[in-house]
């Protein structure tokens, strides 16, 4: 099960520009680990993105997963691309990134955030913050998903396989992770 865990919902109704790096900063809204990031895509293009974390100073700091050239073919719509995983953490703040090989692959729309852009030729992705300006008041339409922060471990006990630990209880007190009856029915044998 995948769940939202940074980003913004809101579709795109501007079109980003070729040639150039974006990031937007968000704040991790649920603890996991990232496995895809969806754009609002408004033309048929070759996309890329990535995830950073946040240098400390509100500016793009190290690149800590990125995906593979992707075709979107689905306009005016969100269009997930796989990403190799990345741990973040609910509360701190990350950079979503992305990049199109044409004008309109991803989308953004005025808003109150910060975000920031580094000219360069579409391609892989710079390994930190370095070069890149920063600029308000926009937000591009991007969303991070993946796995919630301990549920992999409470699948795994109600499996046999693994324990809980206090961080898999701490995220389930703060509703991060969620708990159903099949997860709990089946504990050494006692029913709920």
């Amino acid at each position: 099960m995948t769940v939202q865990l940074i980003g913004t919902s809101t579709n795109g109704t501007t079109n980003l520009p070729i040639g150039n790096v974006f990031a937007n900063q968000f704040v991790c809204t649920a603890s996991g680990t990232l496995t895809e990031i969806k754009v609002y895509c408004r033309v048929d293009s070759q996309v890329r993105v990535a995830l950073y974390t946040d240098d400390g100073s509100n500016r793009v700091g190290n690149l800590v997963a990125e995906s593979a050239d992707t075709h979107l073919t689905t306009v005016n719509a969100w269009d997930s691309i796989a990403v190799a995983g990345g741990d973040i953490v609910v509360g701190t703040k990350y950079w979503l990134a992305v990049q199109c090989a044409t004008a309109g692959g991803g989308s953004y729309r005025t808003a109150t955030s910060w975000w920031g852009s580094k000219s360069q030729a579409y391609g892989a992705f710079p390994a930190n913050g370095t070069g890149f300006g920063y600029a308000a008041p926009y937000e591009m339409s991007l969303q991070g998903w993946g796995t919630l922060a301990g549920w992999a471990n409470i699948k795994n006990v109600r499996m046999g396989t693994g324990t809980i630990t206090a961080t898999d209880i701490a995220h389930i007190c703060m509703g991060t992770s969620k708990i159903d009856v099949a997860d709990i029915s089946d504990f050494n044998g006692i029913a709920v």
